[in-house]
């Protein structure tokens, strides 16, 4: 989070099967009585003996710039297949948008966060046989939210390790708690949990170094967005 796709990714990630059980797999991905011929590829690819599918597709959390983790389950875990991920447009065609080796996910910019309405499918490869797309698998970035999120982030370096990070409140007063994150390669990492307040100060950071900030608001037991992300160097 990136930090919010750490406990998201658990349960595709961890989940393993074999190839003897690839039939099950892809009966579970396109049910038999299911009449919808993209999700009969599936279970006829395997029939023939071909490579099954990925499954469960879905958009997962999104991040302050756009960017949206589409995550699915892997047939077969490190088997060394590469997954192309295609966005699914409206008249039914298919783009493809990203690339990644024996993962079950990748980032795809997504143009705004809680992109609504996102329909993807992912194919797998491996040895150079391609299986079919898998069923699609569709819904709203898990960014969107009925809680508005913060406002624009300042970041303002203190010292050689201390930054100071503030960001405008929805609703100055409510009671709202704020997550302050920071991006840290391809994850985002909380380093901050503050009460109904606008500003916290952000430790242990290195020299000459930039850092970037995301901040999520929580009100009622409810996530809102991703603020707009703020970057500063340290002196």
């Amino acid at each position: 989070m990136r930090r919010g796709v750490v406990a998201t990714l658990a349960a595709g990630l961890l989940l393993t099967t074999s190839p003897a059980n690839a039939t099950n797999l892809a009966n579970a991905t396109s049910p038999a009585n299911d009449p919808n011929p993209r999700h009969a590829a599936g279970r006829e690819a395997v029939a023939a003996g071909g490579l099954a599918p990925p499954w469960n597709v879905r958009p997962g959390p999104t991040e302050p710039t756009g960017t949206v983790v589409a995550i699915w389950d892997r047939p077969d875990l490190g088997d060394g297949s590469d997954y192309t991920l295609f966005q699914e447009l409206p008249d039914g065609t298919t783009v493809e948008v990203a690339r990644t080796h024996d993962k079950g996910y990748v980032f795809h910019y997504a143009g705004s966060p809680g992109a609504a309405g996102l329909c993807y499918r992912v194919r797998r490869t491996l040895n150079g046989t391609h299986s079919p797309l898998s069923a699609p698998g569709c819904g709203h970035a898990s960014g969107a939210s009925p809680v508005a999120p913060p406002g624009p982030l300042t970041v303002v370096p203190l010292n050689p390790e201390r930054m100071y990070v503030s960001w405008v409140r929805p609703v100055p007063g409510d009671g709202s708690t704020y997550e302050v994150h920071l991006r840290d390669g391809e994850r985002w990492l909380r380093r901050a949990v503050v009460g109904d307040q606008h500003a916290t100060h952000v430790t242990g950071l290195g020299a000459n170094t930039t850092y970037c900030f995301g901040v999520v608001r929580l009100r009622a037991g409810v996530r809102s967005g991703w603020s707009p992300m703020g970057c500063g160097t340290t002196p």
